[in-house]
């Protein structure tokens, strides 16, 4: 009995050990990790450590979201105007016109059958050639008519001829004129058949009126069309357009080709595209109160595609290359702001002016400049003129 009893009690002791030392243990733990997050009182442990950051230039700005559709820069159906059956719907270089080819300004893309067009054309030369061919025989007339008439005039002063035989001349000769300015007549009407013949045939071959990407295709060579029939959908996505609505409130934030604008789309997450703004309709809407703004924006590689949802941020105001703190670092005392800032293991208060702020930033007019450590964190403990040991931090939380 007894030696069981001294095995217990041996028990006991152990565990009265163990807890001793796992209570001690947990006691260090806690006074290192307060150690940690607030800084020790000036005296008791020595200087108290702050977090500190060095003040950046950065850029500040206020926005407003917009969402809308992205939209091409131009866009048309094109039309022949002429009918007929299609011949030819291919690029100059023989490629086939299909949905997302691009092509360039002015490249031939279509080409209607016109061989009875061009039969027109040969027949129009055929008619100008005669009537220039009336023309010269008429004006060689008149010329014989001119000399004929001059004739009987001096015979006339000579006494010899006849008045009757006069006016005979003089009758032919207005005659002889008269069908020279016919004749030229009708070399402009023949020269007007031959152009519209021309145009015709002209008007046969399509070409694109401005550098752009197939959106979409509606008919296949060998169709028969007419004027209006719509071949194909061009547009120029060169460049591309947003619009949505901004609430009035903010329109006189916004300047056509100054205000920038940043754009997200979900077809290319954690990437974005900038751009401006470039038209702001002078007229808010009557039932939302609300701005019509369209933002244009370059795509030089054609990753923004018409229809695509868009969620653009316009930067209202902006300031660039202007010290930044994030609000950790101030302190707020009624309307007076204030940070600490640490020189040589030391802080000293300094008030400070704040202007835009975006986020956790904010922009400082006045009372600290790029360069200076700020603490921002443990300034609940500061004195001016305290001596502290400073730890560089880098988001300021």
């Amino acid at each position: 009995m007894k030696k069981i009893l001294k095995v217990v009690g041996w028990v006991v002791a152990l565990a009265v050990i163990l807890f001793g030392g796992w209570k001690g243990m947990r006691l260090v733990g806690e006074r290192e990790a307060a150690a940690k997050e607030a800084p020790a009182a000036a005296g008791e442990t020595g200087p108290p450590q702050v977090a500190v950051r060095t003040v950046s230039l950065g850029s500040v700005s206020v926005s407003v979201w917009v969402t809308g559709e992205v939209g091409a820069l131009q866009s048309v159906e094109i039309v022949p105007k002429v009918a007929g059956r299609l011949e030819r719907l291919r690029r100059s270089d023989g490629a086939p016109i299909e949905e997302g080819v691009e092509v360039g300004p002015g490249e031939t893309v279509a080409v209607i059958e016109h061989e009875h067009l061009a039969a027109a054309v040969r027949t129009a030369e055929a008619a100008l050639e005669v009537a220039r061919a009336v023309h010269e025989a008429a004006r060689v007339n008149a010329a014989d008519a001119l000399r004929e008439k001059a004739r009987w005039e001096e015979l006339r002063r000579g006494g010899s001829g006849t008045q009757q035989q006069l006016d005979q001349a003089v009758t032919a000769y207005a005659r002889a004129e008269a069908q020279v300015r016919q004749a030229e007549a009708q070399i402009v009407q023949a020269q007007a058949v031959l152009e519209q013949a021309r145009v015709a045939v002209a008007d046969a071959t399509v070409a694109a009126p401005f550098a752009g990407v197939v959106l979409r295709k509606h008919v296949d060579e060998g169709a028969f069309v007419g004027p209006g029939t719509p071949l194909f959908r061009l547009a120029d996505i060169s460049e591309v357009e947003i619009t949505g609505g901004v609430a009035g409130r903010h329109y006189a934030g916004l300047r056509t080709g100054e205000t920038r604008a940043v754009v997200e789309v979900d077809a290319y997450p954690g990437e974005v595209f900038e751009g401006t703004v470039s038209r702001l309709r002078p007229e808010l809407d009557s039932v939302t109160r609300t701005v019509a703004v369209t933002i244009r924006v370059p795509n030089a590689e054609r990753k923004l595609k018409p229809g695509m949802y868009a969620r653009t941020r316009l930067a209202l105001d902006e300031r660039v290359a202007v010290p930044v703190l994030p609000d950790t670092a101030i302190v707020t005392h009624g309307d007076r702001r204030e940070v600490f800032v640490v020189n040589d293991g030391e802080v000293h208060v300094r008030e400070v002016e704040t202007g835009l702020q975006e986020g956790p930033l904010s922009e400082v007019v006045r009372g600290v400049r790029a360069g200076d450590r700020v603490v921002v964190r443990g300034q609940q403990l500061l004195r001016d003129g305290m001596t502290v040991v400073p730890v560089e931090v880098e988001d300021g939380r």
